[in-house]
């Protein structure tokens, strides 16, 4: 899932980003329609930067505020005479990101523009700035003087390329860029925030072709200066001291002997072993990188420290550092694409916390290195299966109502939550789409799936018929040729633990099982129209058997898979 930015210390291997959101969160206060101007209104405390997208069968137009949060649960207005939209939505997408949807009759041309604190949606038409309403009266306080901007705080000397490698000299000597921007494919861009291109660097650009790197240039962008890599591959760097600045390894990816770890294994024991594995990475107060399939991660102090380590569960490590404040910028930094999700930092009065998320279960070990003011944490996936299940519909999307009333978002959301719990309890690693009463778009439930690299993907829908209230039974779905092992498995399992009829396994280009990756299955599990299997799937016993044997149907298939292989 998900994009962000991050702090210098981590370009992971294999596209692995870091990432933070350096501003404070905005507030998304409401939305309304300016009927004079004939814009939809999004009205924040602070001003955000919008990202659009568009969606068909049903037409929408989405607008997602990153860094801003949405304080009440929902907010809708209804269509707008004269215009194409018929519903305008507003609620938080993910802790991190308000959403502000507009529903469409048919597709429409758009346009989006901030202004200050206020963001303007105009559907099939054209304005101006001059034509906008005028901000609502703030009861805010007064907006503080700016402050002055500071003078440099670093300087970048001079960029060369040698066998694949980057070096960068600066002033002062030590790594100064604030984050990473992914362009197009295998094109990244080095921010060095507060930083001045000296020696004629502003505007320089040099094609080298030296290992995985084809050229760079460099640019001043107002108070920050940018380094720009085109790359032939997916980048795997490491950083080290150089001579009067630092060196990116851009190619080299050293061979070293596989550790063998036991899951949350803690060594309190100074070791060298760093010294030979990695030279020059204890001289940052955080460094990353990738080793085959293993993440080493060094967090530095300026002085001697003391540390404890606690496993949440084998996707979360929490280490308390004692007697040091760890010199990170920032309250929390982001590793996509990665064995690690999240690095948080928090500073107690004395000492520092941080807590280290996963993508996916992991053993680690955790060494106290030779200087006594390093951790080295080694890191490793666990051999487990993963799977995303996705409950249908959600929040104001109902999907069938039963004759007696019961929702079907109410039912697939019980399912889910009582197979994933089975699931975990076998060994495997579940995500879930969603898991409360929340409203996610189609496309969001399949990059949830894609991004976690799952072996499989359950959709789990209930069905309805209209007025034909005598049909009930069990149909399952599926799009591509992987998937139809797994469909099959989980619906002979579904008719037989459930007694009820077998509407066959068809082929549908369902969204969610056309453009997941993995083997994907639909499974629609009775009828809402009918008042027998409306009440059945009501009830928690009835909703246990069908979680039951969706999982045996997913055990099915996994044991096959593995003796074909």
């Amino acid at each position: 899932m998900n994009k962000r930015l991050g702090w210098w210390a981590a370009l992971g291997a294999l596209g692995c980003l870091l990432a933070w959101n350096p501003a404070r969160a905005a507030t998304l206060e409401g939305i309304r329609y300016d009927s004079t101007a004939g814009v939809v209104v999004i009205t924040l405390d602070h001003g955000v930067h919008p990202l659009t997208s568009t969606l068909d069968h049903p037409d929408r137009l989405v607008i997602d505020l990153p860094g801003a949060r949405f304080p009440r649960t929902y907010q809708q207005l209804d269509a707008i005479s004269g215009t194409a939209v018929r519903r305008v939505r507003a609620g938080q997408y993910q802790s991190d990101t308000a959403r502000v949807v507009l529903d469409l009759t048919r597709p429409e041309s758009y346009k989006v523009i901030t202004r200050g604190d206020e963001v303007f949606v105009l559907v099939n038409g054209q304005t101006s700035l001059a034509a906008l309403p005028t901000p609502a009266p703030s009861m805010a306080a007064p907006t503080p003087a700016p402050t002055p901007t500071p003078p440099p705080a670093a300087a970048i000397t001079d960029v060369r390329v040698r066998n694949g490698n980057v070096a960068i000299r600066m002033t002062p000597r030590r790594p100064y860029w604030s984050h990473v921007e992914a362009g197009e494919p295998f094109h990244y861009t080095l921010v060095f925030p507060n930083t001045q291109l000296e020696g004629g660097l502003d505007g320089h650009r040099e094609k080298v072709n030296s290992g995985d790197v084809l050229s760079w240039q460099t640019e001043q962008d107002g108070a920050d200066a940018k380094l720009d890599l085109a790359l032939t591959a997916t980048p795997s760097f490491a950083f080290s001291a150089g001579l009067g600045g630092w060196k990116l390894e851009a190619t080299k990816r050293p061979t070293v002997p596989q550790l063998t770890l036991a899951p949350h294994e803690h060594t309190v024991k100074s070791t060298k072993l760093i010294d030979k594995l990695w030279p020059g990475a204890t001289d940052a107060p955080l460094t990353l990188k990738r080793v085959g399939n293993q993440w080493l991660l060094v967090v530095t102090a300026p002085s001697a420290i003391h540390y404890h380590t606690t496993a949440v569960g084998d996707d979360r490590l929490e280490v308390d550092v004692e007697g040091a404040r760890i010199a990170l910028p920032r309250d929390s930094v982001y590793i996509d694409g990665g064995l690690i999700a999240r690095v948080r930092v928090t500073h107690p009065e004395i000492g520092t916390h941080l807590t280290i998320d996963f993508d996916q279960p992991v053993a680690h070990q955790v060494r106290l290195l030779g200087s006594g003011r390093s951790l080295l944490f080694t890191m490793k996936p666990l051999d487990k299966v993963r799977a995303t299940l996705d409950p249908g519909h959600g929040g104001t999307d109902d999907g069938a109502i039963g004759v007696n009333g019961v929702r079907e978002k109410d039912v697939t959301l019980a399912v889910a939550t009582r197979l994933a719990r089975m699931m975990e309890a076998g060994g495997m690693s579940v995500q879930m789409t969603r898991m409360k009463d929340l409203e996610v778009l189609l496309r969001p439930r399949v990059e949830m799936a894609n991004d976690n690299h799952s072996d499989v993907f359950v959709s789990i829908h209930c069905n309805s018929f209209g007025n034909q209230h005598g049909v009930r039974g069990i149909e399952t779905y599926y799009w591509s040729d992987q998937s139809y092992a797994l469909a099959k498995a989980i619906h002979a399992h579904l008719v037989a633990a459930l007694h009820s009829p077998d509407r066959g396994v068809r082929k549908n280009n369902f969204y969610v099982v056309h453009h997941t990756e993995m083997p994907a299955a639909l499974v629609e599990i009775g009828y809402l129209s009918n008042a027998q299997e409306e009440a059945l799937l009501a009830s928690p016993e009835y909703q246990e058997k069908a979680a039951k044997a969706i999982y045996a149907g997913i055990q099915e298939f996994l044991k096959n898979r593995k003796l074909k292989h």
